[in-house]
C-alpha cells in the first residue's frame, strides 16, 4: 500500500514538472517572436535615387541646314578636298529629304600625269547638286558625365543628281550612309560617306563609267 503511494507522487510530481516545462518554453517562445520582429524593423531599407537624364532629339518637320567639307576621290584622278552645302527636311522621326551641293578641284589624271594635261584649269573644277532620301536606322544615346545624354543616330541615304565635270553634265546617282551627334537643341554633328556614280570623259576608252567615294563632316543648325 505504500508503494502505491509513492508511485501516485512520483506521477503527479512529474506531471507538474511537464506541465511547468510547457508553460516556460512557450513563454521564451513570445519574448523571442517580437524581439526577431523588432530586429527586421531596424533594418536599414536602401533609398533608390532615379538619376535624370536631359536628351535632345530631332522632331518631325524639323529643318536643317549646314556645311560640310572632306575628301572627293575621283577615279583616275586624284583625292581632293572639299566643301558643301546641305538642307534637309525631317518628314518624321524616321526619314528625312536631303539637298546637297558640293564643290571641288581635281587634279591630274593617270593620263595627264604620263604626258601632257588635257584639261584646262576650268574644266578640272567639279560641282554636284543631289536629291536623297535618308533613313534613321539606328538611334542612340551617348552619356557624358552624370546627367548628359546626346542623341544620336546612324542613317542610310540613297538619290540622285547632276555633275559637272571636265564641260559636260551628267547624271548621278548617290548613295551612302552618315552618322549625327545631337550636341544641343539647335545644333548637331555629322559623320558621312557618299558614294557617286556618274560617267565622265576618258581620253583613253572616250567615256568610263566611275566610282567616286566622299568623306565628309560638318555642323548644322536645325529649327
Amino acid at each position: 500500500m505504500e508503494n502505491w503511494r509513492w508511485r501516485l507522487l512520483l506521477r503527479v510530481c512529474v506531471g507538474a514538472s511537464l506541465f511547468a516545462l510547457h508553460d516556460l518554453v512557450a513563454a521564451d517562445e513570445q519574448k523571442v517572436i517580437p524581439n526577431l520582429d523588432t530586429r527586421a524593423e531596424q533594418l536599414i531599407q536602401p533609398e533608390i535615387k532615379r538619376t535624370e537624364y536631359h536628351s535632345v532629339r530631332i522632331k518631325a518637320d524639323d529643318f536643317e541646314v549646314g556645311v560640310y567639307t572632306g575628301l572627293l576621290a575621283v577615279e583616275d584622278f586624284t583625292v581632293n578636298s572639299m566643301i558643301g552645302v546641305r538642307a534637309s527636311y525631317h518628314m518624321t522621326e524616321d526619314f528625312f529629304l536631303e539637298l546637297a551641293y558640293g564643290a571641288t578641284k581635281v587634279g591630274k589624271s593617270s593620263y595627264e600625269r604620263g604626258t601632257f594635261s588635257v584639261l584646262t584649269d576650268e574644266k578640272r573644277n567639279l560641282t554636284y547638286y543631289t536629291i536623297s532620301i535618308g533613313y534613321n536606322m539606328l538611334p542612340g544615346e551617348v552619356f557624358i558625365g552624370s546627367k548628359k545624354a546626346f542623341n544620336t543616330d546612324l542613317y542610310l541615304a540613297a538619290g540622285v543628281g547632276s555633275v559637272k565635270f571636265a564641260g559636260n553634265e551628267v547624271f548621278d546617282l548617290t548613295y551612302g550612309w552618315g552618322y549625327r551627334f545631337v550636341a544641343a537643341d539647335w545644333w548637331d554633328i555629322h559623320l558621312g560617306m557618299r558614294v557617286h556614280s556618274f560617267v565622265q570623259p576618258d581620253i583613253q576608252v572616250g567615256v568610263l563609267n566611275s566610282t567616286n567615294i566622299e568623306l565628309h563632316t560638318g555642323v548644322a543648325v536645325y529649327f
